[in-house]
């Protein structure tokens, strides 16, 4: 799903200039303050150098654009988001080479920001987001402590939510700052939220909410908002066909939206309500299902472990296969298993 990294404060000043976005965005880590040891999860290990950061261009220089470490950072291909607890704090006049949102935890706080040529003054308060397009320019004082979560989104993530943009270079979004919209709050709260959790329904959770984020922002605050189809009727029956078949044949894989979208050979956005259409449940609610049923077969096998079960259903960690599993079937995996044991001796 993503990359998660406590920083180490000695590592930051390596990352500054450097620019971290060709990092491979698959797999989840997570390092503690202080901690010796990277771990490794979904085949690929890590470092802080690798992990995407939220950048700003300054004087020239891409730079993350809070220089103290963060309390979490974490990425997909193209988006990246941290969190940070910060004292009084100025960042000096930057360009953003990504569209860049921030949401404010608490308050309120005091601020300057400067753009354009114009200085004005506001106050940031819980729920107060900032929301700034590619390649605006300003500067930024906050009198007083904060903690908020940042997210950069490149481009293409925003254009190629829609096949009605994804030809396009980029799209234009509207300037702002001190603005309250309850539905970014609550998905950048739940990539929070998810990423702090350790990911543990993979790619596809995340995927699905960058994807309506995306085409919540070309829709609300484009410059030039997108004329979208209406969705009529359900997804063909090949593609249909075809992108169970695959899920079926990858359920031991962390799959992700874009995958399930190219084998549909649509974009997310639409795959997801087509998707949605056809089968009644979302692709992560679909794939979660699948899971489990398949869990079900293998638990009927006494030789295989509930850890086993685990990694070939292709949960993060057993703790989430007993919780999904519980919620599905409404008893644990291991009462499941000792039921049909039960029944074959009566």
């Amino acid at each position: 799903m993503g990359q998660g990294i406590y920083a180490d404060p000695r590592e930051e000043k390596t990352n500054a200039g450097t620019d971290a976005r060709e990092s491979p965005g698959k797999g989840l880590l997570i390092k503690m303050p202080g901690a010796d040891a990277v771990t490794r999860v979904g085949g690929a290990q890590l470092t802080a150098t690798q992990t995407p950061r939220v950048e700003v261009v300054q004087s020239g220089k891409v730079i993350p654009i809070v220089a103290t470490p963060p309390l979490l950072v974490s990425g997909w291909n193209g988006v990246a988001l941290e969190a940070h607890d910060t004292g009084p704090c100025d960042h000096p006049d930057h360009e953003h080479p990504t569209h860049f949102l921030q949401l404010q935890l608490k308050g309120p706080v005091r601020y300057r920001w400067t753009t354009g040529g114009f200085t004005r003054v506001g106050i940031a308060e819980p729920g107060t987001l900032f929301l700034c397009p590619r390649g605006s320019r300003d500067r930024v004082e906050w009198e007083g402590p904060t903690h908020r979560v940042m997210i950069s989104l490149e481009h293409p993530i925003i254009t190629q939510a829609l096949e009605e943009t994804a030809a396009q270079n980029d799209v234009e979004l509207l300037q702002s700052f001190e603005m309250h919209d309850r539905h970014i709050a609550s998905v950048v709260m739940a990539l929070h939220a998810d990423l702090e959790d350790g990911s543990p329904a993979g790619h596809l959770y995340g995927e699905s909410l960058i994807t309506a984020l995306a085409v919540y922002l070309q829709k609300r605050y484009g410059v030039f908002r997108p004329r979208t189809a209406e969705f009529r009727g359900r997804m063909p029956a090949a593609r249909l066909k075809r992108v169970l078949e695959f899920i079926d044949e990858n359920l031991s894989e962390d799959i992700s939206l874009s995958a399930l979208a190219g084998v549909a050979a649509m974009g997310p956005h639409y795959f997801s309500d087509l998707f949605k259409r056809s089968t009644g449940l979302s692709p992560h609610q679909y794939v979660l299902r699948r899971k489990i049923e398949r869990a079900k077969q293998h638990l009927r096998d006494p030789n295989i472990s509930v850890v086993q079960i685990t990694a070939i259903t292709g949960f993060a960690d057993q703790s989430y296969f007993t919780k999904v599993f519980r919620r599905v079937v409404g008893v644990t995996p291991t009462t499941f298993r000792a039921n049909l044991i039960d029944d074959r001796i009566r």
